[in-house]
């Protein structure tokens, strides 16, 4: 019989899984900018307190107003409160500006703390500068004050390279900060641009260090924020632009760089009371009648400056009437110590016209009647 074969068991293939399509991963969030960030705490030792507390003044317009005092010897550069200084200028208001306009420097986030650029504005001698350096004094920050003349250059105020000894008797080129990079290094510092629309090689080169609060050292590819709560500060016998009668001076700047002072406050004289009673505390021994008379004179010579009657570099100034006070305190007569400290450095014609207010201003026995000195008493002879 015929055997047949038993078939070959068939072994079925595995079946074919079909790997699922990977799924698509959701792309990772991008990273969003952080807020800025506002600056809530104060530094060890420092006070918050009422402006009106910290500078002893009862003005309606710093009601409110609240300010951070340093510690005592936190630093070098903190000048001394002139016990002298007149602050209620317009009833306290122009304080009360300064004083919001810097406290932007804490108030506001990073990419805002520009707002913080104050520029003070007025004629010569009205106390821009001493205002800010009592500002100084009385919270007791550091204050750097910088002179831009004409000749001012960028590198004088970022640094260059300079060659110095490295030892061995060989030099180098070696960076060296300029007055700017260093003074914005230091926290909290007040920084003074003093007379900056006198730059005129500066020009917008200044624009992005102050909105950015950084400066840019291209020759070092480095670049130096400012220091928490640095405040930058303008002193300017401008707002920015010529003055056609003279009276400021200064150059025309691009308006670019004006617009990085986002506050302009104008300084004016004090009002004639005021100021006889600040000079009559500066100038120990000088009468009220003598300090009445000169403030008149000054007043006068202000008020033609400002008109074709006038000449606008005889604009005096508190401190110059502060030198006219004293030289008749050692007993120079009244034209002569005015010759001899109104009118420095001014041309013939200006001189003359400076005394014609003189002499419409004051008796003409007084311009040469000397001051009588106090006399001072013997000391007691004890041989006696």
């Amino acid at each position: 019989a015929k055997v047949t074969p038993e078939p070959a068991e068939v072994t079925p293939e595995p079946a074919r899984v079909t790997p699922e399509p990977a799924k698509a991963q959701p792309e990772p969030a991008k990273a969003q900018p952080e807020p800025a960030k506002v600056t809530t705490a104060l530094p060890e030792g420092v006070v918050r307190v009422a402006a009106t507390k910290a500078f002893g003044m009862k003005h309606k317009a710093l009601k409110g107003i609240m300010v951070d005092v340093f510690p005592v010897g936190h630093c070098s550069h903190v000048p001394d409160v002139d016990p002298n200084m007149y602050l209620g200028y317009e009833d306290g208001n122009l304080l009360a500006d300064i004083l919001r306009t810097m406290g932007r420097v804490t108030s506001l986030g990073g990419h805002d703390k520009w707002l913080s650029n104050l520029w003070l504005a007025g004629q010569r001698g009205t106390g821009k500068s001493c205002l800010i350096k009592q500002v100084a004094a009385v919270l007791r920050r550091p204050l750097h004050v910088i002179k831009i003349r004409p000749t001012t250059t960028v590198q004088d105020l970022l640094g260059d390279f300079d060659v110095r000894s490295v030892g061995q008797g060989e030099d180098a080129p070696l960076w060296v900060d300029g007055t700017l990079t260093k003074a914005v290094k230091e926290p909290h510092a007040i920084v003074v641009l003093d007379e900056y629309s006198r730059g005129t090689q500066l020009g917008v080169s200044l624009n992005g260090p102050l909105q950015d609060r950084c400066l840019q050292i291209t020759e070092l590819g480095v670049d130096i924020p400012f220091a928490e709560g640095v405040n930058m500060v303008v002193t300017d016998n401008s707002v920015g632009v010529v003055d056609d009668s003279g009276v400021f001076d200064g150059c025309d700047m691009d308006v670019s760089q004006v617009e990085r002072w986002p506050t302009q406050v104008i300084v004016d004289h004090l009002p004639r009371g005021k100021e006889i009673d600040v000079l009559t505390s500066k100038v120990k021994g000088l009468p009220q009648h003598l300090a009445e008379t000169m403030v008149d004179v000054a007043g006068a010579a202000r008020r033609a400056a400002s008109t074709d009657l006038g000449d606008p570099r005889f604009c005096p100034s508190l401190r110059l009437l502060s030198s006219w006070g004293l030289a008749m305190v050692e007993g120079r007569d009244m034209k002569r110590s005015f010759k001899q400290t109104m009118l420095i450095g001014l041309p013939k014609d200006t001189a003359e016209a400076g005394l014609v207010i003189l002499a419409d201003q004051v008796h003409p026995e007084l311009l040469k009647e000397p001051l009588k000195k106090p006399s001072t008493p013997k000391a007691p002879n004890d041989n006696a």
